[in-house]
């Protein structure tokens, strides 16, 4: 299969192969996107600072009795950057 990745809108990624038997859309929302506030100390409790996690979500194929849920952590870059470049776009 000959995968292809293509910028569908700037807050959306598709992937599909060459044939158009397969085709799945990475939404993420515009600012504010989906955050979820975590402690930046996870070992002590010393430190109550927080910050923001940015995730994205991609439901079309998701089934509440079936699942699955895949999680992809990505690291300090821009989020966009993983969803268009990399696993990501394959494991939704």
């Amino acid at each position: 299969m000959s995968a292809s990745i293509n910028v569908a809108a700037s807050n959306a990624v598709s992937h599909g192969d060459n044939k158009g038997k397969v085709e799945v859309v990475v939404h993420w929302r515009p600012d504010p996107s989906p955050r979820y506030l975590i402690q930046v100390d996870h070992f002590g409790f010393h430190n109550n600072e927080t910050f923001d996690m940015r995730y994205a979500i991609a439901d079309q194929f998701w089934d509440s009795k079936s699942g699955p849920i895949f999680l992809y952590t990505g690291n300090e870059f821009f989020m966009e950057s993983f969803i268009e470049n990399t696993v990501m776009t394959v494991l939704n």
